[in-house]
């Protein structure tokens, strides 16, 4: 089951007044900070190399990157495949809690600032160079949050904040609890 090309991931979801609600985070980290319109999505991860069991590595994943406790049944929606060819399976479960959630994500280092640009692509380097015929690096190694953020969105907002690639999940919960209503 371990993978590079597969993640596991869990879409949360409440009906508030009637109307429909998902769960979305956005990734912490430099790459991410300023963005907002197609930089949310579920809470999801690759399996550990031990993990056999799908469902729990996205229960996981979750627990990890939202401090939140997912409570099942869950609901297995058909997962789809990224331009690169990575697949993302998913579930999705309803939220009963009155109150807002309020998420602890797990923490990453990276190092940031990175080299510069022309750095990298052999253009001139800092003054410090490494002698290895690499371009130096900051030697700064910052901690970040794997989710900055996370909230419920209607559905209209959820297409309007979402990768494009995971919009589908959206699109088969809404079929899915559709069909079991008739």
């Amino acid at each position: 089951m371990n993978s590079d090309n597969t993640s596991y991931g869990l879409l949360m979801y409440r009906t508030v007044r009637g109307f429909l609600q998902v769960f979305l985070a956005r990734n912490g980290g430099p790459f991410f900070a300023k963005k907002d319109a197609g930089a949310w999505g579920i809470p999801k991860g690759g399996a550990h190399k031990y993990e056999k069991n799908p469902l729990q590595t996205a229960i996981r994943e979750f627990i990890e990157e939202t401090g939140l406790i997912p409570n099942g049944p869950y609901i297995p929606l058909e997962p789809i495949t990224y331009k690169t060819g990575k697949t993302v399976y998913a579930w999705a479960f309803e939220y009963h809690e009155a109150t807002e959630p309020h998420i602890v994500s797990n923490t990453f280092q990276l190092e940031w600032p990175r080299p510069s640009k022309a750095s990298r692509d052999g253009g001139p380097r800092p003054s410090k160079a490494s002698g290895n015929g690499k371009p130096p690096k900051s030697g700064n190694m910052r901690t970040y949050p794997e989710i900055d953020k996370a909230q419920f969105f209607t559905i209209q907002q959820a297409h309007e904040k979402m990768l494009e690639a995971q919009k589908p999940f959206v699109q088969r919960l809404e079929e899915h609890l559709r069909s079991n209503m008739k």
